[in-house]
């Protein structure tokens, strides 16, 4: 009988290893909190070791960052043609290595308003659709800019 649940346990420890190891990938159908647990699949705020991606969806592309959040990195892949980021709360977004990758649609443009962004690490960012910074970056390391799109800073 020890036997036979032997493999049951084991399987049954690596299940939240499974089911941590999938992408938060934003879907945005609740709202646009970036908070929300709901707005994310696999349903959860992603924890900030986490490299985020931003595909096709069908809900929200507005999305408020209505808490502080740290981030391995930013993917924008999806034929989603725009995508808003702003801050409430003084809330602020805080990029590890991975830096932001916007995917080679080149009609994806991606626009920080207002979104104060940290660095944490050197970025790379690249981009082969627009992307548009409105508002502070911070932090260590050097910026760099790669790709065919657009990389507009602002303030």
């Amino acid at each position: 009988m020890r036997m036979r649940l032997l493999p049951w346990v084991f399987l049954a420890a690596l299940a939240p290893v499974a089911l941590r190891a999938q992408t938060p990938t934003w879907k945005g159908t609740s709202g646009n909190n970036f908070g929300s647990a709901n707005n994310w699949t696999p349903t959860g705020v992603p924890a900030s070791s986490d490299a985020l991606v931003f595909g096709a969806i069908t809900g929200n592309s507005f999305i408020n960052f209505n808490v502080s959040f740290n981030a391995l990195g930013l993917t924008f892949s999806g034929n989603y043609p725009q995508y808003f980021f702003t801050a409430s709360n003084s809330s602020t977004l805080t990029l590890g290595s991975n830096g932001i990758t916007v995917g080679s649609n080149g009609s994806v443009n991606v626009n920080f308003q207002n979104l104060p962004i940290a660095l944490s690490a050197p970025q790379n960012w690249q981009t082969d659709g627009n992307l548009i910074v409105f508002g502070p970056i911070s932090g260590i390391g050097t910026l760099t800019k790669t790709g065919s799109g657009a990389l507009v800073l602002a303030s």
